[in-house]
């Protein structure tokens, strides 16, 4: 009997610090209750005590697992926060570097313009023309970089979430319940990560539907002026002196 006793006790007996002070007055408490029965002249009592350690040893286990599971979620919090920052600051330098091209681009354009001296309607027009395709072109160049960093973004923490999970279950002890757990985490983490990149989508397909329709207004406007000049020389040419002029 003191044999299964120890065996029983045995993790009891060499707890750490770590060790809950409630579990250890629980079980000085199951022990003098034990030994004011008879202790091993009773069957009985010796039947409670036993079944009185194992629940106290499953209730440290439980509070050691439920104590790593938090600190696992709160480091993978932590993790991610952290990704979503880096990741927000790397795109911000990204954007600003190329508004600071576009600033360029229309500013060499605008130079453009002024150096060849013409300050015609038409002239002017084509540089306001020429200025949007650039800011559509910025536009759309930063829709898709935002895009690839919301989908990297996304599948980041997806691969943070599984990672995560794994751990939990290894720290719950891989029980039936900690499985199904796992699995349906896994799913919704899965599900989620679908969803913000086909949001992620959604808003670049509108981003460039906006610029195409942008520059496919400053194209059709561009065809009927060539159709107008083509069809009427008399107004070409006479377009044509006043531009040298």
């Amino acid at each position: 009997f003191f044999s299964s006793r120890r065996r029983h006790t045995r993790s009891l007996c060499d707890w750490s610090s770590d060790v809950c002070s409630s579990d250890l007055a629980a079980l000085k408490q199951a022990k003098e209750i034990f030994e004011k029965a008879g202790g091993v002249k009773n069957t009985k009592a010796e039947e409670e005590y036993l079944i009185a350690v194992r629940a106290i040893n499953a209730d440290f286990d439980k509070k050691i697992a439920d104590a790593k599971i938090k600190s696992i979620n709160d480091y993978y919090s932590e993790v991610i926060k952290k990704a979503e920052e880096g990741g927000k600051n790397e795109l911000q330098i990204t954007l600003n570097n190329i508004d600071a091209t576009t600033s360029q681009k229309i500013v060499a354009a605008k130079e453009s313009y002024n150096k060849i001296g013409d300050f015609s309607k038409e002239a002017e027009k084509k540089l306001q023309d020429d200025i949007k395709k650039i800011q559509a072109d910025a536009e759309n160049e930063k829709a898709a970089i935002i895009l690839q960093n919301k989908k990297n973004l996304a599948d980041d923490e997806l691969a943070l979430e599984i990672d995560k999970q794994k751990k939990i279950l290894a720290a719950a002890g891989g029980t039936s319940d900690a499985q199904k757990a796992y699995d349906k985490a896994v799913t919704d983490a899965t599900k989620k990560n679908n969803d913000e990149k086909a949001l992620a989508d959604s808003e670049f397909n509108k981003t460039v539907q906006k610029n195409a329709e942008t520059t496919a207004t400053v194209q059709t406007e561009d065809r009927k002026s060539t159709r107008l000049n083509s069809s009427h020389t008399v107004i070409s040419y006479a377009v044509f002196c006043l531009k040298k002029k």
